[in-house]
Formats: structure tokens, C-alpha cells, sequence
């Protein structure tokens, strides 16, 4: 991650997708919080999106923004990818409480067309700017006050968090911060 002022620190994919599992290692950084001026960030690379337990993770660590880096490919049988991926995003909002921004790439290399449609969403879900175009590059953006993601309380007498079972379960689903 990278900030006005320069490096801030790292996040290695975890989940390797196809091809990648023949060239590269799964990452070792752990979900690192990033705390900023305006808030703390999570992050998490295309493929790790399809996997619930980072996200709420990163919630349970006190995220209020998760941003998602993707190279996501556009669906050869049909644009059922696009909408999938933008209802995940959404969900992972909703469910959450946490402010996403998830950006893709658009065109063609090698063969393969990435679907663009870049997406920020609010900590209800709400999608605050995009779908971005799928064909041409497009910037999406919106102001976001993150410290609403720090409020998980959902109705007079639901909490996002302190609804959970953690009887059942532990509070980072067995997570062992790094």
C-alpha cells in the first residue's frame, strides 16, 4: 500500500487463483490493518474477494475500509461474473458494516478480457459510486465518512458484532493475529 507520503506497508494474496498456483506462493503477511488519518484499511487482492472470512475478520480487527485490487475476467459463457461480483461486494458491505472499494481493469491482454466495473460500496451496502464502465477506463469515487463503519449496531436491539456466537465460535473465526 502505497500513500501521498509513500510506502505504508504490505498485503500478499492469500487465495491463488488457476495458473498462479504453478508460479507463485500463497501470501505470509497475515490481514495487516493499515491505520491512516482518515481510517483503518484492510486489503485483500481478486480472488481472496470470494472468500467470506476475510472480510469479517477484517471487520472483527476494527476495518473500516477494505480495498480490493482485482484483475477480475469477464465471464466467456455469459456476464453473469459481473453481476456475482458486485453482489458479493455489496453483501460483504452489508453484512459487515464496512466501506469497499473494489477496482478492476478493463481491455484485453493475452487473451483475456477483464470486466472492469469498479465499485465502491457504503457500510450498508449501498453502492456509492459504479459500476464503473465495462468497456473504457473510468475512475470512481465518493466521499466516505469511515468512522460510520465503526457503528455495528443495526437496530435497537442488533449488533453486528456483538450478536455473534462467540461460544460457538471464536471472534476471529480462528484467526491468529500476526
Amino acid at each position: 500500500m502505497i500513500g501521498p507520503q509513500g510506502y505504508i506497508g504490505k498485503y500478499r494474496k492469500l487465495h491463488l487463483w488457476f495458473e498462479e498456483k504453478l508460479f507463485f506462493e500463497p501470501g505470509n503477511t497475515g490481514l495487516p490493518v493499515f491505520k491512516m488519518p482518515f481510517g483503518r484499511l484492510g486489503m485483500m487482492i481478486c480472488y481472496d474477494m470470494w472468500f467470506p472470512e476475510l472480510p469479517r475478520i477484517y471487520t472483527s480487527l476494527g476495518v473500516d475500509l477494505l480495498v480490493i485490487p482485482t484483475n477480475w475476467p469477464k465471464s466467456r459463457e455469459s456476464n453473469q461474473l459481473v453481476d456475482i461480483s458486485d453482489k458479493i461486494i455489496i453483501s460483504h458491505s452489508n453484512i459487515n458494516g464496512i466501506f469497499i472499494a473494489a477496482c478492476d481493469r478493463v481491455g484485453e491482454e493475452r487473451g483475456v478480457v477483464f470486466k472492469g466495473r469498479s465499485i465502491i460500496t457504503s457500510n450498508h451496502g449501498a453502492v456509492i459510486d459504479g459500476p464503473a464502465s465495462a468497456t473504457s477506463e473510468e475512475i470512481v469515487k465518493a466521499r466516505c465518512n469511515l468512522s460510520d463503519a465503526r457503528k455495528k449496531q443495526s437496530s435497537e436491539l442488533n449488533n453486528i458484532l456483538g450478536d455473534r456466537r462467540t461460544d460457538v465460535y471464536d471472534q476471529t473465526l480462528g484467526y491468529l493475529c500476526r
